[in-house]
């Protein structure tokens, strides 16, 4: 697959990259709607544990929910996976993005205690989102973001394509399936689908398991908590001996001087699918990737300490060259217009950011004269990122079409049951994110951060599973974390790169 660079604020695609997952074809497009529920074969990867269990369909939605007299509609595929005792609820898993096919979020129930702890509580369900591949009208893009944005630009609908009508899908969904009551397990993107959810049907929604979380109207494009994640990486390595042991210097002055080595001499890394030539924005990327994937975590603080002396070792190769840290142009399971369109809709001023956040707390961390340069090329990065993101989105048909005002009303948000999971070295969704989120919700949320994690905890932790299973079979009964205590993160005392699952 081809290696190429991409803009910052499109680095955070699917939530979690580290999963291996089936490509099948996406769903011809139909433009005629015969029933609203067509039993159908199963597009989605299935896990072999629920195989026999589940049951596809294909469900078709108006396109345009504020016009009743529109005959427009969108069919969309689910999986839902028969309750093991009777119940009219369910269990509906939201995928991450915005684009995320679905695939990934379902992997989660090859952990057969989840999913028999869900299955005990009715249905579980998953319902591809508006425009992604198993949709009748998928947003997939190729080439440049430029190309995709005029592709966007020439779909007659594509103000139709946003978290508030995917959130009404699913309502609608439920509706026709006569559940009454649904719980909601999401990650990334899938956070803020659940929040839209709650905010439009507060009284359907049982309780909610927010993992990696995305408040509503927040830009999560611009690396929100990459000052964070440094911090909490350097403080992990000061404190053991097998990092200290490559990485002397500070894991933060180190990433802030390679920023400015790299702007004078960009470093070029020969490798099998040919040179990769290490700016500072591929840079960052790379750190970025690597950060927040499961199986490459533990190797950053070495492969930012061998950029950082321009010494290019075997860790810094194989990252590169492997399948730990290079940016794709898509695995194919995403739909990458989906993705823009959706964050264009759902952020009303993309150029709202925390970059002066961002910086001021890396610059509280070195009095380095090269890292120092490195955080004003470290903002004007993220600056540059974030204008083109805005650029790209005042192109777009529907862009001043006005939003929910229940999105935009933390008074509206949900306030039943909700159990939040941050990863301690997440650059994308930091604690932060579940502390503006807890702030808007009632007194029965709480949240938890698991240290030696990063993004989607859940695909990482058995123990954040186990947590899940127990808070949705009972929300009052007080979690039992002694298993947060016992974790940490294991840096490589070799030289070479491993990964192990």
């Amino acid at each position: 697959m081809a290696i190429r660079t991409i803009s910052l604020v499109f680095l955070m695609l699917c939530g979690n990259n580290t999963l291996a997952v089936e490509l099948r074809a996406a769903p011809a497009n139909t433009s005629s709607m015969s029933s609203p529920h067509n039993s159908a074969a199963c597009l989605f990867v299935l896990p072999a544990n629920i195989a026999e269990s589940a049951r596809c369909s294909t469900t078709w939605f108006p396109t345009d929910y504020t016009d009743s007299k529109s005959r427009s509609a969108i069919s969309l595929h689910a999986v839902t996976v028969t309750g093991t005792h009777s119940s009219n609820t369910a269990t509906i898993l939201l995928d991450g993005g915005p684009g995320g096919s679905g695939n990934a979020v379902l992997h989660l129930l090859t952990d057969t205690e989840l999913t028999q702890g869900l299955l005990a509580l009715g249905d579980i369900v998953v319902l591809a989102q508006r425009g992604t591949r198993f949709s009748s009208q998928p947003l997939d893009c190729s080439g440049s973001h430029e190309d995709c944005i005029r592709t966007l630009q020439q779909t007659g609908n594509i103000e139709s394509f946003t978290t508030e009508n995917s959130a009404r899908d699913i309502i609608s969904f439920a509706d026709d399936a006569s559940y009454t009551g649904i719980r909601i397990l999401a990650y990334s993107y899938g956070t803020r689908l659940a929040l839209q959810i709650a905010s439009q049907a507060p009284d359907r929604v049982l309780s909610m398991a927010l993992d990696s979380v995305i408040p509503l109207k927040t830009n999560h494009q611009d690396l929100r908590g990459i000052d964070d994640a440094l911090v909490a990486l350097d403080r992990a390595c000061d404190n053991s001996g097998d990092c200290k042991a490559h990485v002397p210097d500070s894991v933060i002055e180190s990433f802030l001087i390679a920023l400015a080595s790299l702007e004078q001499r960009p470093i070029v890394v020969p490798g099998a699918l040919g040179s990769i030539r290490l700016t500072p924005q591929v840079f960052v990327e790379r750190v970025v990737n690597g950060i927040q994937a499961g199986n490459t975590l533990k190797y950053m603080p070495r492969f930012i300490a061998e950029i950082s002396s321009s010494r290019v070792g075997l860790i810094s190769r194989d990252l590169l060259n492997g399948p730990g840290i290079g940016v794709s142009s898509g695995s194919g399971d995403l739909a990458v217009g989906l993705l823009m369109a959706v964050n264009c809709s759902d952020i009303p001023n993309v150029y709202d950011h925390r970059i002066e956040q961002t910086i001021d707390n890396l610059q509280s961390h070195t009095s380095d004269e090269r890292a120092m340069a490195g955080t004003e090329i470290l903002r004007k990065l993220l600056t540059d990122s974030v204008r083109e993101q805005g650029s790209r989105c005042d192109t777009l048909p529907g862009r001043d079409t006005p939003v929910l005002a229940a999105a935009t009303d933390p008074s509206r948000l949900f306030d039943g049951p909700t159990l939040l999971l941050s990863g301690e070295f997440d650059p994308i969704a930091p604690l932060e994110n579940a502390t503006q989120v807890q702030q808007q919700l009632g007194q029965n949320s709480q949240s938890l951060l698991f240290p030696a994690i990063s993004h989607a905890v859940a695909f990482e932790s058995g123990c954040a599973r186990a947590m899940i299973t127990s808070f949705f079979k009972d929300a009052k009964v007080r979690l039992e974390q002694g298993c947060i205590d016992d974790m940490q993160i294991d840096f490589p005392a070799g030289n070479g790169f491993m990964v192990t699952r």
